[in-house]
């Protein structure tokens, strides 16, 4: 009868000294996931390509922006819907009048996002996602440069507007 009642408080205290080791190592890999989600979040926000000191327009090229809504032209502004589920949305752009010897690079409210090689007239999308799919006004800029070096002045800088808001 000894032996069993040693046996089981061997058993007890065992079991119990596992459990804070698992709690511990449990606290140590939240750590580690949040410190990598902070990383990513701070490359996410740095700009692969440097956005333009001086943006005022050059150049005779123009940007359009579709979405369902409507287009851009004319000063206009055309709304996306997005729901709360969506990741990526595809919204249309129209280029006209750039170099098509020369890259075109995109940003979107100064954040680099693509290039293009855009010609004299040029149709493309642009995808949108994580952050380009919140609720707000955006700004998409066109930029061809110099040697197509974006530390360089811009040959053509032209820009247009869309907005999004939240879908019901």
């Amino acid at each position: 009868m000894k032996k069993i009642l040693i046996f089981s408080l061997i058993v007890l205290l065992a079991a119990c000294g596992n459990d804070e080791s698992g709690t511990t190592e449990k606290e140590d890999v939240e750590v580690v996931e949040t410190e990598q989600a902070e990383d990513t979040e701070t490359v996410a926000k740095e700009s692969e390509h440097p956005f333009p000191t001086d943006t005022s327009p050059k150049g005779d090229a123009t940007i359009t922006i579709n979405t369902p809504a409507g287009d851009s032209s004319e000063g206009n502004i055309p709304v996306l819907f997005v729901s709360k589920g969506d990741s990526v949305i595809q919204i249309g752009i129209n280029y006209d009048n750039f170099d098509g010897s020369k890259e075109t690079f995109v940003y979107i409210n100064d954040m680099f996002d693509t290039t293009e090689q855009a010609g004299e007239r040029y149709q493309s999308v642009l995808s949108l996602s994580e952050d380009n799919l919140t609720p707000g006004d955006y700004t998409v800029t066109a930029v061809q440069f110099t040697d197509n070096d974006p530390s360089n002045e811009p040959i053509n800088l032209t820009t247009a507007q869309f907005k999004i808001e939240e879908a019901s």
